[in-house]
C-alpha cells in the first residue's frame, strides 16, 4: 500500500476517533428575563483527576464562566450570577444562572474527561419575557384587560374583525401603568368602552420588545363591585347586630327608669315620716 494512501487512511480513522470520543449532547433550556434558569450537565463516569468547565458559546467567542478542579474558579464577570451544585465525585455538574437577560441566550456547553477523552454537553439557552394576561367582560360594552410581568418594555393593545382598535368617536380605550416594588411585577391595564353595536368581542393582545411567553390567569376579587351580591349569612349579621343592640338599649333605659321611681318613692316616705314628727 502506498504512503499516500497509508497517511490517508490515519487521518481517517484519527477523524473517526475523535468523532466518537468527543461526541456532543445538545438540549434546549427556556429562561425568563431576570429570573434563574438551571442549566443541567450529566457528568457521570468523570475523571475526577481532571478539570470540568462551563463555557458560554463556542469558538472564537466563547467565554469561560467557571472551571473546577479540587476548587471552583468563576470569572469574575460572572461571580454573583453563576451558583453551583457540588460535583466532587458525583455525576452532577449543573449550575444555576441568576437574574438572567436577554444578552444570556447564547450555546452553553459543558466539557469534562472520561476515559477515552473528553465528552461535550451542550445547553441552548431561550430567553422568554414571562407575561400573565386577564381579560374581562365588565359588560355588553366594557372590556377590561390586566397584564402583568417582570420587563418592562410591554405594550396593550385591542383587535376585533382583524383590525386594530383605536379612539374614536364611538371607541375609548384608556392605558394604565404601575409597578409593585414588593413583588418587582410591571402591572399594564387597558380598558376598552364604545357606543356601538358590536360584531363580535374584542380581544386583548401583548406586544414587548423580546419575545415572551404568556399565561392566562385571573386573579379572585377582593374588592365587592357593584354587581355582586353579599352573601346571606352576611346580611343575617347585618340584620342581628342592629336588633340586638335596639334590645339592649331598651332593657338599660327600663332598668334606670326603675331605679329612679324606687329611689321617687322611698324620698316621699321619708318626707312624710318627718312632716308626722313635726306635727
Amino acid at each position: 500500500m502506498s504512503s499516500f494512501k497509508v497517511r490517508n487512511m490515519k487521518i481517517f480513522l484519527g477523524a473517526l476517533m475523535v468523532f466518537f470520543v468527543t461526541g456532543e449532547d445538545s438540549i434546549t433550556i427556556e429562561g425568563f428575563l431576570n429570573e434563574s434558569v438551571h442549566l443541567p450537565c450529566n457528568c457521570s463516569g468523570r475523571d475526577l483527576r481532571e478539570e470540568f468547565r462551563w463555557q458560554k458559546g463556542k469558538g472564537d467567542n466563547a467565554q469561560v464562566l467557571f472551571s473546577y478542579n479540587s476548587i471552583y474558579n468563576i470569572r469574575e464577570k460572572f461571580k454573583g450570577k453563576v451558583h453551583l451544585s457540588a460535583p466532587e465525585g458525583g455525576a452532577n455538574c449543573d449550575f444555576f444562572l441568576t437574574n438572567i437577560t436577554a444578552g444570556d441566550q447564547e450555546t452553553y456547553v459543558c466539557s469534562f474527561k472520561r476515559s477515552g477523552g473528553y465528552t461535550y454537553r451542550s445547553v441552548d439557552l431561550k430567553v422568554y419575557a414571562r407575561y400573565n394576561r386577564c381579560v374581562k367582560n365588565v359588560s355588553a360594552k366594557v372590556f377590561q384587560c390586566d397584564v402583568n410581568g417582570r420587563y418592562r418594555d410591554a405594550e396593550i393593545w385591542w383587535k376585533m374583525d382583524g383590525k386594530r382598535l383605536k379612539n374614536s368617536t364611538t371607541d375609548n380605550i384608556a392605558h394604565y401603568y404601575s409597578w409593585d416594588n414588593s413583588t418587582g411585577l410591571h402591572h399594564f391595564h387597558s380598558k376598552f368602552i364604545t357606543n356601538r353595536s358590536l360584531t363580535a368581542t374584542p380581544s386583548c393582545h401583548v406586544q414587548a420588545k423580546y419575545e415572551f411567553k404568556i399565561s392566562e390567569t385571573c386573579e379572585p376579587e377582593t374588592i365587592l363591585g357593584p354587581s355582586q351580591e353579599i352573601p346571606q349569612h352576611s346580611w343575617r349579621y347585618l340584620t342581628i347586630i342592629p336588633v340586638t343592640l335596639v334590645l339592649g338599649i331598651f332593657v338599660y333605659l327600663c332598668y334606670r327608669f326603675r331605679l329612679s321611681r324606687r329611689k321617687g318613692q322611698r324620698q316621699f316616705c321619708i318626707e312624710t315620716q318627718k312632716m308626722k314628727v313635726t306635727a
